[in-house]
């Protein structure tokens, strides 16, 4: 896989030539199916016109700055963005910082300043509903006429749909937020993931249950799954990839309306992930939470559960998450 150029807007010019790019605009937030198909587009129409082919993506979500009341919790931070973006293949990624500047920015002003001055755009490809600029009244229509007078082309891809209804972020946060890992995973095409540092937690997994957990601090702007136990993965850069029962939740046999935690159980290991930057990665969920009237009833479904997780993880996975990259 080739190395994806990533420039930001804030703090420096692509110096693209013009002309010299086939783009695509958005979010891209999840990066899913329907983002990779339009990417896919980019790429290829790039290949065959020997240009470059270019995502630009906001950042933070634009609701963040338009309506901060109504922005949703993502699927993952710009650094999984990133990173999804560059497995599609696409030769570059350029940042838009999205500040209370840039929301008031007339539709026409951000081609001239994006699309063509920074990115210089040979032709743009967007999905079906794209809208920008100031109020929103930016879309294809006011692409293809300005790009006729700009000396560019545009046009829109068509949405993905799975199982009759169109993939879009919005569906996908939706069905995290439900614990329905395995309909997400379906639309990202790959295993729903969280990122973040192990972090101290109270001791009581190892000494007092037997099940030392990871507890893995994130970034809490990005969607949880719904609480409950799932089986999964983990993986870090020294332990590497290993199968995972994970508990999304609050405890509620010991601390009932606790913040909800992300605690890892990494099946085979009981050594020292404390301070490592960790990927868990959710397959299935297999129960909801519980409150357990003894520690007792709590150990015994915690090893059914590191049962079925093996079960779980032991049959064929598309989406199984590849090994990590040594540096």
């Amino acid at each position: 896989m080739s190395i994806m150029d990533v420039y930001s807007l804030a703090r420096q010019r692509p110096a693209f030539l013009p002309g010299s790019s086939i783009l695509t605009i958005g979010v891209y937030d999840g990066v899913h199916l329907g983002h990779q198909a339009t990417i896919q587009r980019v790429v290829n129409e790039a290949r065959t016109r020997g240009l470059r082919s270019v995502v630009a993506t906001f950042d933070p979500h634009p609701m963040t700055v338009v309506r901060p009341e109504a922005a949703p919790e993502l699927i993952g931070t710009l650094e999984q963005r990133l990173s999804w973006l560059e497995a599609t293949g696409v030769d570059a990624t350029v940042i838009i910082d999205f500040d209370h500047d840039r929301s008031q920015e007339s539709a026409i002003d951000f081609i001239d300043e994006v699309v063509v001055g920074e990115i210089g755009a040979a032709h743009v490809i967007v999905g079906e509903g794209f809208h920008f600029g100031h109020d929103r009244v930016g879309d294809l229509g006011l692409l293809q006429s300005a790009g006729a007078e700009r000396g560019f082309t545009a046009e829109s891809a068509p949405l993905i749909a799975l199982e009759g209804k169109t993939i879009s972020s919005t569906r996908i946060r939706a069905a995290i937020a439900a614990g329905d890992v395995v309909s997400a995973n379906a639309m990202l095409c790959r295993s729903h993931e969280t990122i973040g540092v192990v972090d101290h937690g109270d001791g009581r997994g190892g000494k007092e249950l037997g099940f030392p957990t990871a507890n893995l601090a994130t970034d809490r702007t990005v969607v949880y799954p719904a609480d409950g136990v799932y089986a999964g993965w983990y993986r870090d850069d020294d332990l590497g990839l290993r199968n995972a029962a994970i508990s999304v939740g609050r405890r509620p046999t010991f601390l009932d309306g606790a913040e909800p935690l992300i605690e890892v159980f990494v099946l085979d290991y009981d050594g020292d992930l404390y301070g490592h930057q960790a990927t868990v990665y959710f397959l299935e969920r297999l129960r909801s939470q519980e409150r357990y009237q003894t520690v007792s009833e709590l150990v015994a479904q915690m090893r059914a559960d590191v049962l079925l997780t093996r079960s779980k993880l032991a049959e064929a996975h598309e989406f199984a998450p590849s090994a990590p990259h040594k540096s």
